[in-house]
């Protein structure tokens, strides 16, 4: 089990999180075609005009909110990672002495279009310094794509679902739902 299979899992986990919560959105889309119609029959009955009320939420809420949110956020969230993720690592590797003795060796060797003994010491040594140097800048980034898939598969349904969640509450308020009163009848119900 080596550090590549570490990051894949990491990888496989987040994205299907993110596959998860867009079927999510997808069913959402679909129920808020009935939650809506059901609560605006129930509005018009005195009786359950706050489950109606409730419902309506729920359904603009799943069908459209989440999806102006979810774009929303993605949009908002798009330039956090950096554009050039390990410019500083690859200014690292140009700047080294190994590479400059890796790259002097390789020109001399396709210049002459021959490869002289004498230079394959030179270049082995050379490769073998900057070798490090590259294993640090895949490391690095493996290890900021994965952080970056992993920000995104659970920071933004965290966002998404709580601006949902005022949503459905203020919608709710507005239309004559209270949460609360509902909740003590499913508690009694149960």
């Amino acid at each position: 089990y080596g550090i590549v299979e570490f990051f894949m899992d990491k990888l496989d986990t987040a994205i299907f999180a993110q596959y998860m919560f867009l079927e999510i959105m997808r069913y959402g889309m679909y129920l808020s075609g009935y939650l809506i119609p059901l609560g605006v029959v129930l509005r018009l009955l005195p009786s359950t005009r706050g489950v109606g009320g409730i419902l309506i939420a729920f359904g603009l809420g799943l069908g459209y909110i989440v999806h102006i949110a979810y774009i929303y956020v993605f949009v908002v969230t798009e330039n956090i990672a950096p554009t050039n993720m390990f410019a500083d690592l690859i200014h690292q590797i140009e700047d080294s002495n190994e590479y400059i003795m890796a790259k002097e060796a390789l020109r001399l060797a396709m210049e002459d279009c021959r490869l002289d003994l004498s230079d394959i010491p030179l270049f082995i040594s050379a490769y073998g310094g900057v070798l490090p140097l590259f294993k640090r800048m895949v490391t690095h980034l493996l290890n900021t794509f994965v952080v970056f898939i992993v920000y995104r598969a659970l920071l933004y349904p965290t966002i998404v679902l709580t601006i949902l969640y005022t949503f459905i509450r203020s919608a709710g308020l507005m239309l004559g739902a209270d949460l609360s009163e509902i909740a003590r009848g499913v508690a009694k119900v149960i």
